[in-house]
């Protein structure tokens, strides 16, 4: 990865950050881009890794990173163009984040759900002077989408008959209908945290 990488998924390790490494290890272009993984345990990245193939034990370079010690994002984060947040709930551990991605012009995005984080980000950020393009909720508007290309293949197949090919495309509808952890947390968050 030299000094800098591409991507960055922080909290690589949960529930949606498994899925967000699945689908960029499996993308149609991953010769054109690396990617490293972070999480506060060593020990899960390396499993992480390992169940992706020999391939990519090689060139996925695996962090060990805790969002909660500040003084150290900003030497983490700075190596690379984009990050990949899936850490929450983001009203406790978000800020930080963010604020670096903000100093060090790197790329952010996330799947927050958290309106009111957002809008504290946007209070918080908006006027920095940065080259940095900060995507909240990324995840989280692309559930209507994806119900509607999984409506539309089903709808096709129904009409043109089960011979046609539609090619793949994976929707939340593939997913076990149930919420991770990560979104318990950040519901828990919204009413303990949130003034």
């Amino acid at each position: 990865l030299g000094n800098m990488a591409d991507i960055l998924v922080l909290g690589a390790t949960g529930f949606t950050g498994r899925l967000i490494v699945d689908y960029l290890a499996s993308h149609p272009q991953r010769p054109m881009f690396s990617f490293a993984v972070a999480s506060r345990s060593s020990h899960a990245l390396e499993e992480l890794v390992a169940s992706l193939g020999p391939e990519e034990v090689a060139r996925i370079r695996t962090m060990a990173v805790d969002v909660s010690e500040l003084d150290t994002l900003d030497a983490i984060l700075s190596m690379f163009k984009v990050v990949i947040n899936a850490v929450g709930p983001y009203w406790r551990f978000g800020d930080g984040v963010v604020a670096a991605c903000v100093r060090n012009n790197v790329h952010y995005l996330d799947l927050t759900g958290e309106v009111p984080w957002v809008r504290r980000i946007i209070s918080s950020f908006d006027d920095r002077t940065s080259t940095s393009v900060i995507t909240p909720s990324c995840g989280f508007q692309s559930v209507p989408s994806d119900l509607v290309t999984f409506a539309s293949a089903k709808g096709l197949m129904q009409h043109l008959g089960s011979h046609v090919q539609l090619g793949h495309c994976t929707t939340f509808h593939d997913l076990k209908a149930s919420v991770s952890d990560g979104t318990l947390a950040s519901a828990i968050s919204l009413l303990q945290d949130v003034p």
